[in-house]
């Protein structure tokens, strides 16, 4: 939906995400709550594909 947050900065993270309709923002947000676009994904895009496989552990942006 709409504004809905899909994961946010923090998660733990074991999957992918595809985009199967409309759009998705990776955003980052600051410490004052500032918010930056770094990327944004269309349909058929896919996002969070690198985390499930590096040795991350928590989501480092939204």
């Amino acid at each position: 939906k709409k504004g809905e947050i899909i994961l946010s900065e923090g998660d733990y993270i074991n999957t992918i995400g595809v985009v199967v309709s409309g759009a998705v923002q990776i955003i980052r947000e600051d410490f004052y709550g500032n918010r930056s676009i770094l990327a944004e994904i269309g349909v058929n895009g896919t996002f969070a594909e690198t985390f499930p496989f590096v040795k991350v552990e928590r989501l480092p942006v939204s």
